[in-house]
């Protein structure tokens, strides 16, 4: 019930200051944070590790072909292009980016995501739990949050 609460303080906060003091929270958490950037530890990295760039941007190619789609497409009236770039990010990322992988962990050289971590079970189960828990989450706190603002009357009109 604490997550939906936020809700409540928004549309409060909103109307007695504008939507944009809604904003202001973001100051304490930012000092915060910077206050408390000295209590990070140092880490050493490895000497003959290095990233893997191309992994990268075949990965983040994939992840704008699959996601501006989504939030421009209702834009566009859901065109063809919008289906056809999801379709085409899933499956030239995926199997390029696996076709890659394979390829560094036959060379012996460092992966964005290991072969290794992909063939354990226990790793693959707790992620498709991690993908389960959060998706549940996040329709349970924007349908909680909805309905606890609207109970209160603090429905947004305009």
């Amino acid at each position: 019930m604490r997550a939906t609460r936020g809700c409540d303080m928004a549309e409060v906060q909103r109307r007695g200051y504008g939507w944009r003091s809604i904003f202001l929270i973001n100051l304490p958490i930012g000092a915060a944070v910077i206050a408390s950037l000295s209590l990070i530890p140092e880490i050493e990295a490895n000497p003959g590790e290095k990233v893997d760039k191309l992994g990268t941007l075949v990965f983040g190619t994939a992840i704008i072909l699959v996601v501006l789609p989504l939030i421009e497409g209702q834009v566009f009236g859901w065109l063809r292009w919008a289906f056809t770039a999801i379709a085409a990010g899933v499956a030239l990322g995926l199997g390029f980016f696996m076709a890659l992988r394979a390829t560094k962990d036959r060379a012996g050289q460092s992966q964005l995501l290991p072969a290794a971590l992909l063939r354990n079970r226990d790793y693959m189960a707790g992620l498709l739990h991690v993908a389960v828990l959060f998706s549940v989450i996040i329709g349970l706190v924007m349908v909680l949050g909805i309905a606890r603002t609207a109970s209160l009357g603090l429905v947004s009109g305009s």
